[in-house]
């Protein structure tokens, strides 16, 4: 959708009335939460209660198609609220400039990643996304995909982790290649589509995403995954001494890596760098030694090492996503 305006910017919330259904989600990762009231966001009645994180998120209908959609309201930022300029509560909000700026730099992100999308299904983009009252909107498509999970994965020979991977990488390398980093990869984000020739990736939650030629207005994202570059700019009073590096794409590319290792390892783990502690990845990598990594299943030595690589501490070190691409060789069964 080219104009997200539909949800009516600063729409006020509509009178809640008394909701009498729920809806019955095959989804294996979304909880369901009893509600007695119904919310408007725009044209979008909330239903149902789902859990989805930090964020408040619903099911909805849309008034305009009665199509059932997912609804999002993002937890920050909040805009500020101009009756409330000498109240204490007026300190939960974040001024107008980070408001905006962030706001259109989304805008940004789901136009392009609209355009790349368009045909190639590895992308599940916002269909509208809005402000309302002093909250931001984003409605998606409801998906039936799993989560990715060490469960689903450990029932996959070799052949089917190389393809599942081999589509992963695709995934993210459309995004890359159009200059856009999705800095949040970890297992919530990555659905797995059961298809006759095999389970195939599909990248979701662009809400923390930003253009790699330029630097990111806020940083958020999942802490205990975060790049080595993203932790010393997050947390510089730390690691005084360590080197500062731009933010790239490469980030994402170890964040990618602690994941695979999380879901293809043997036993579920993360990669060590034999230290002792259980120190989040970047911060053992910061601390110095060589990443030890496991063969995940793939039989394959070459694939491994450039996957260890991409744990490097500096991103200039990290393999590319083509040459993580040209190792991983599917046998045609």
């Amino acid at each position: 959708m080219s104009d997200y305006g539909r949800g009516q910017i600063g729409e006020k919330r509509l009178k809640s009335d008394e909701i009498t259904s729920t809806l019955d989600l095959a989804a294996d990762d979304i909880q369901q939460l009893e509600v007695k009231k119904r919310t408007a966001f725009g044209s979008y009645i909330c239903e149902t209660r789902v859990i989805g994180g930090k964020s408040e998120c619903w099911i909805a209908n849309d008034s305009s198609t009665n199509a059932k959609v997912f609804l999002k309201v993002m937890p920050w930022p909040v805009r500020p609220n101009e009756s409330l300029k000498d109240s204490d509560l007026q300190k939960y909000s974040d001024s107008n400039e980070i408001c905006d700026s962030w706001f259109e730099s989304q805008k940004r992100i789901i136009e392009r990643v609209s355009r790349m999308s368009a045909g190639s299904g590895s992308l599940v983009i916002p269909l509208d996304f809005f402000l309302s009252n002093r909250r931001y909107i984003k409605i998606y498509p409801i998906v039936q995909d799993k989560t990715l999970t060490f469960e689903e994965s450990s029932k996959w020979g070799v052949e089917t982790r190389k393809f599942f991977i081999r589509s992963l990488l695709l995934a993210l390398n459309e995004l890359h290649s159009n200059g856009v980093v999705h800095s949040d990869i970890k297992r919530e984000n990555i659905l797995v589509i059961d298809l006759p020739i095999g389970p195939i990736a599909r990248l979701i939650d662009f809400d923390d995403a930003y253009d790699s030629d330029s630097e990111p207005y806020v940083l958020r994202g999942t802490p205990e995954l975060y790049s080595p570059e993203v932790l010393v700019r997050q947390h510089s009073d730390m690691f005084p001494d360590a080197e500062r590096f731009e933010l790239t794409c490469a980030a994402d590319l170890f964040s990618l890596s602690v994941v695979l290792h999380e879901v293809f390892s043997m036993d579920g783990s993360l990669p060590t760098w034999g230290l002792s502690g259980n120190d989040d990845p970047a911060i053992q990598a910061l601390s110095g030694g060589i990443a030890r990594y496991q063969d995940l299943g793939l039989n394959s030595p070459g694939l491994i090492d450039r996957f260890r690589r991409c744990l490097a501490v500096r991103p200039n070190d990290r393999p590319k996503i083509s040459a993580l691409l040209s190792a991983v060789q599917i046998n045609p069964s």
